[in-house]
Order: C-alpha cells, then sequence, then structure tokens
C-alpha cells in the first residue's frame, strides 16, 4: 500500500480532479435539461390550446432543477434556471409569447437556497407582474411567486421571528397584528416598505448576527439592523400621514389621541435623555429604560416609546457596534421598536391600542 500523498500539488490534484468529475457531471445533467427545454418550447402539444397548462413545455426541464435542489446543489441550479431564461426569453424574441412563470419563480427559489436573497425575491417580482400579470391577469400579490413562494420562504419566518420580538415588549402582539402592520406598509408605498422590513428581519434572525455574540462582523451586523428598523419606524410614521420635523415630534403626533400623551411623552423622552446630564453610560441608561415598569399594557407601550425613541437617536448618531443596543440586548430593543411600529399600524387602522 502506498503512503499517502502529502504535498501540496499531491492534494491540489485530488482536488482537481474531483471538482473536474462533479463539473461534468453537472454539466451534463444541465445540458440535458437545457435539450428538454430546446425540445419542448416548439412543441404544440405543450404550448397551444391543447396544453394543459401555461407552464406544460417546461415541466421536464424544471424537473432537472428540482433533482439538483434534492441534491443540494443550489448554486448550480441557480445557474442552471438562469440558462433556461435564456433560451425563453431568446425563443420569445425570434417566436412567439412562452409562459415564464413556473420557470422564474423557480429560478427565486434556487437563488434563496443559495444564499441571494435579492435575486430570489426579484426573480419573484418578474414572475408575478412581467409572467402572470400578462398571463393570467392578476395582481402581484395574488401569484403563486408571491402568495405562495415568497410568503413561505420570506414572510412567514420573517414574521414569525417578528412576532417573538415584539411579545418581547407586549405580549398581547398577535401574529395578526404582525400581518396588519405589513399590510399597512405594503399600502403606503407599493410593497418597498414591506420588503425592507422582511429584509432587516431575515437578517436579524440568522444566528450568526443575532445570538450570542461571537465575532465583531457579527456585532456590526446587529448594529445595522437596530439603525434600520429605528429609520423604518421615522419611514411608517411620515407615510401613515403623521407629522413633525423629528422623530420624537413624530412619535408624539401619531399617538396625542390620549389625553395628556404629549407631556407623558415628553417626560419619557427626558428620560431617554438622561445622558446628556448623568454622564451615564449608554449601557447604564438602556439599563434604566429596560427597567421601567411594565405592569399594564399603557405602561408596556410607554416602555417601548421611549426604548424606542432612545435607541434610533443613539444610533443614528453614534454607531456603536460593541455598546448595549447592538450586543445583548438587540432583539429587546427591536421588539419595543417593533411594538411602537404594530401600535401606529393598530391606531392607522382604526384599531385601538391593547
Amino acid at each position: 500500500m502506498s503512503a499517502p500523498p502529502r504535498s501540496g500539488a499531491d492534494l491540489n490534484k485530488i482536488q482537481a480532479k474531483y471538482g473536474t468529475r462533479l463539473k461534468d457531471l453537472t454539466d451534463k445533467v444541465a445540458k440535458e435539461g437545457r435539450d428538454m427545454l430546446k425540445e419542448d418550447i416548439a412543441d404544440p402539444r405543450l404550448t397551444g390550446k391543447a396544453a394543459p397548462n401555461h407552464d406544460a413545455f417546461m415541466s421536464r426541464a424544471n424537473r432537472v432543477g428540482w433533482a439538483l435542489f434534492d441534491a443540494g446543489l443550489y448554486s448550480r441550479a441557480r445557474k442552471y434556471y438562469d440558462s433556461l431564461q435564456e433560451l425563453t426569453e431568446k425563443y420569445r424574441e425570434e417566436n412567439d409569447w412562452r409562459h415564464a412563470g413556473a420557470l422564474l419563480s423557480n429560478r427565486g427559489l434556487a437563488c434563496w437556497l443559495a444564499g441571494d436573497v435579492d435575486r430570489a425575491v426579484e426573480s419573484w417580482v418578474q414572475a408575478a407582474t412581467v409572467e402572470d400579470g400578462r398571463t393570467y391577469g392578476i395582481a402581484m400579490q395574488d401569484s403563486f411567486a408571491m402568495n405562495g413562494l415568497y410568503k413561505k420562504w420570506v414572510c412567514q419566518p420573517a414574521c414569525e421571528f417578528g412576532l417573538q420580538c415584539a411579545q418581547l415588549a407586549e405580549r398581547n402582539v398577535s401574529a395578526e397584528d404582525v400581518e396588519l402592520l405589513v399590510e399597512r406598509l405594503r399600502l403606503s408605498q407599493d410593497d418597498a416598505l414591506e420588503f425592507a422590513l422582511m429584509d432587516l428581519l431575515t437578517d436579524a434572525e440568522r444566528p450568526s448576527q443575532m445570538g450570542t455574540r461571537s465575532s465583531g462582523f457579527s456585532t456590526w451586523r446587529r448594529a445595522t439592523v437596530l439603525r434600520n428598523i429605528g429609520c423604518l419606524l421615522e419611514f411608517e410614521l411620515r407615510l401613515l400621514g403623521h407629522t413633525g420635523d423629528d422623530l420624537y415630534n413624530l412619535m408624539t403626533d401619531a399617538f396625542s389621541g390620549n389625553a395628556g400623551w404629549k407631556a407623558i411623552a415628553h417626560k419619557l423622552c427626558e428620560i431617554a435623555c438622561e445622558k446628556k446630564n448623568s454622564g451615564d453610560s449608554d449601557e447604564k441608561i438602556l439599563g434604566k429604560l429596560l427597567n421601567l415598569p411594565n405592569a399594564t399594557p399603557t405602561k408596556r407601550f410607554k416602555k417601548s416609546f421611549v426604548v424606542a425613541y432612545k435607541a434610533r437617536n443613539f444610533m443614528a448618531h453614534d454607531i456603536d457596534s460593541a455598546g448595549p443596543f447592538a450586543d445583548k440586548h438587540a432583539l429587546t430593543v427591536i421588539g419595543h421598536v417593533l411594538h411602537v411600529m404594530i401600535a401606529a399600524a393598530r391606531l392607522d387602522a382604526g384599531e385601538g391600542m391593547w
């Protein structure tokens, strides 16, 4: 029995050998799938009136993509679906329309599983607006790409995580409350703010970012999520029609329907800004805020109001990735911000507080 190779050159040969074999195999699989699409896309039995559905011509090629999913080859599946999209577009330019909704939907799933969130959502939106909109005449949110795949892979896990965070601040927040917030954001600005919230919650859910602090990178990502969700609170209040030249005035305008609220808010903001006079550390100030009374829904909301206000102003002007807001209290602070955002959405929808 020969001795195992130990030199760098020998190990590189092993890597190259098996890398080539895997590439050749996946290239062969992808070519067979493309050949299926080339054959079926021109078949009148799969594209004409006799076709069982608008996606019939890509059924075989799609199954090859699913096989790549099953094998865990998500990046290879993404490249495969890119090539199918190119073939379909070329055919449409030279011949006539073919519906590519299923192809784009599966390309989106391949991108999502490969970790390419932006291209995943882009593919699902394109499937919904360009493909399903033309073929079926339906709204974007009624497309399977959005109401099925985007909802399953992005919205549901993000909203479940958002609910867990919000319930750290107000235990009476329900899944319906989170859905209401998403709906109000969607109605206010053509899905842009809904996508923003889903992106932030998806980022926040990743254990490497929001779990126990393990690196400067993950802590910095926590700081980024906190900063951006504070900005989103401010955007939400403005788009819901509230006025004010800063967050304090926006928040007091949003909740001014409660008697004496402005005076209460002013006092709470004084507490949040106490560091200016006391010289206490940010961690000590945050500790005071998180220890405010929370025995009733009203007290819990006041607590969320002041924590959200302090976090927004602190993260906007003095981003300290190692500070208390971005470190061990990150999920709690996100929960308080979400609590205020959900409360504003409930009031905008004509519902009361908890």
